[in-house]
Formats: C-alpha cells, structure tokens, sequence
C-alpha cells in the first residue's frame, strides 16, 4: 500500500511539474449582473480575455457565463500556453431557460462541443476531451450562435501535451477550492454533495505536509505552511480531485 501511495504521489508532483493546468476563475473580476469585457489573470500566469461576460452566477464560488444574444457575441479565452495540451475538461451550467450549445475551440478551430437539454442549475461535466497538440496553445470558449442559451464555465483542468487527466477524470462534482492563490492561510472547498472530505496537502517535492478529515463548511487552517506552489489531494467518498495551490 506504501509502495503505491507514493508511486501516486511522484506522478501526480510529475503531472503538475510537466504543465498541468487549472483555471476556476478567482481572478475574474465582474460580479454584477451587468455584461462587461476586459481580462484577467489565469491561475497559469497567462493573461485571459472576456468579451460580453458576466460574473453573478456560478457553480463555485466564482465562475464565468457567457451572455446570449450579446453584441459582440459573448466569448473568453486563455492566454498562450506554451507546452501544448494533451486532455482538456471543464464544469458547465445552464444559466436561464434557453438551453446549451458551446462550442471549445484550441487555436480558433472546433474541438469539443457540450450542450444541455431543459437542465436549469444543472452542473454538467464535459468529460475527458482529447486535444493532443503541440504548443502555443489558446482555449476559447464560444456559444455556437448568439442565440444559443447563457453557459456557465468553472474548473476548466488541461494537462500538458503528451500526458492525460487520468488522475482526475474521477474528479468530484462541483468541486471548489478557494482562495487561490490564499495569502491570509484561511482555505475553503465545497462541492455539490458538501460531505466530508480527506485533504492532504503536498510539497512539489511530493513531501506530505497537511492531511485533514474536513466537513462541508469548515474554515481549513494552513497558515503554518509556507510560501510556494503546493499539491493538493481531496477524496470525497469513492471520487478525487486534484489541485495546485499557491500559497502567497
């Protein structure tokens, strides 16, 4: 069992040292009802992009919907990730009654599409999208046509080209961790079933140093842990999520 733990430990520190990356959108800044354009700073240090995109509904704690019917048509995009994508897979959510058709675009040409049928507040998850392309790489996010219902988008996770999401296709619904980067040592998560949940915490070493049985609404203490990119590991029931958090 040893043996195995920590096989898993080196590859998920490998995963995320080779360009995984993850994007829940903490740093986009529109929160009212109003649809805005401008950009922000992705959680992989690149610069993201909104056109017509609000921010007061979400899946998380802070998510990103594309409008309908918005002039220009709603859409957001990445910035330039350099290493390729291998996997790519995100939560969406029907916002409003009309029903979903979006489309993902790697480098302005279709790769992925998800939709939704009658499923108001609904969180979906895309599944597993295989990508396979060489670098530089730009995500876009994009209705089919302006007419096409309001999407919400949270916990867009990609991998590097050449590696997959297997760690993480079992990922727990609605799984949020914020904030993040955290710079007063106070951390929450939530999910949409809020029930306990084992956390441990791991250095880019693939050193353990936090582990922590946590139910839905408690305030998680890792004050004592210093600055750096850590690893995190949550296991809710028989699922696992996977994050990279940066502690200030």
């Amino acid at each position: 069992m040893k043996k195995n733990y920590l096989f898993w430990v080196a590859f998920c520190v490998t995963v995320f040292l080779h360009g995984q990356g993850f994007e829940s959108f903490i740093n986009f800044p529109p929160t009212g009802g109003s649809y805005e354009t401008g950009t922000f700073l992705g959680q992989d240090d690149s610069t993201w992009a909104y056109t017509q995109c609000r921010g007061d509904i979400s899946i998380s704690e802070k998510s990103i919907m594309l409008g309908r019917s918005r002039t220009p048509q709603s859409e957001f995009f990445s910035g330039s990730i350099n290493n390729g994508i291998g996997q790519i897979s995100f939560n969406f959510m029907q916002a409003f009654s009309t029903n979903v058709n979006l489309n993902i675009l790697i480098n302005n040409v279709v790769v992925g599409n998800v939709t939704s049928s009658s499923e108001l507040n609904v969180v979906k998850n895309s599944g597993v999208i295989n990508i396979n392309q060489l670098g530089p790489i730009t995500i876009k996010f994009k209705n089919v046509d302006t007419s096409d219902g309001q999407v919400v988008v949270d916990n867009i996770t990609w991998s590097a080209f050449g590696t997959t999401l297997s760690i993480v296709k079992n990922q727990i619904e609605g799984f949020a961790l914020y904030p993040n980067p955290i710079s007063n040592g106070k951390l929450f998560m939530s999910s949409n079933s809020n029930v306990n949940k084992q956390l441990e915490i791991y250095s880019m070493m693939g050193k353990r140093v936090y582990s922590q049985n946590v139910n839905g609404h408690e305030t998680i203490d890792i004050s004592k842990l210093n600055s750096g990119i850590y690893m995190i590991r949550v296991e809710e029931e028989d699922k696992i999520a996977t994050r990279k958090l940066i502690i200030k």
